[in-house]
């Protein structure tokens, strides 16, 4: 039995494409993404939690890593309304995170 991958991308055009969004898998730091970048990461086959946070917004997501499959997940960071240029003039920008799978999964 071979481990489960799984993908995530940050490539949305509807992301802010700025700052960076770190991806965690089951408490432990995997990396962060900029705009245009993916991460792979290796899992034990069974349930596992991935979470997307900039520190301030989080998304969390729940899934089942199978051996030999790959699972792929998008982020992005996405401007909150209104407040985008209000933010932009104070130096800041508020934002939430989103996480969505892309596919169920792909046999490798």
């Amino acid at each position: 039995m071979g481990q489960g991958i799984v993908i995530v991308s940050r490539v949305s055009e509807r992301d802010i494409k700025f700052r960076g969004i770190e991806i965690l898998i089951d408490g432990n730091f995997a990396g962060n993404l900029k705009f245009g970048d993916s991460l792979e990461i290796e899992v034990d086959p069974g349930s596992h939690k991935l979470i997307a946070t900039n520190r301030l917004k989080s998304k969390c997501v729940e899934f089942e890593a199978k051996p030999d499959e790959t699972t792929e997940f998008e982020t992005a960071g996405i401007a909150l309304g209104g407040l985008w240029l209000i933010m932009a003039m104070l130096g800041t920008v508020a934002y939430k995170v989103t996480l969505e799978p892309t596919n169920r999964a792909t046999s490798g």
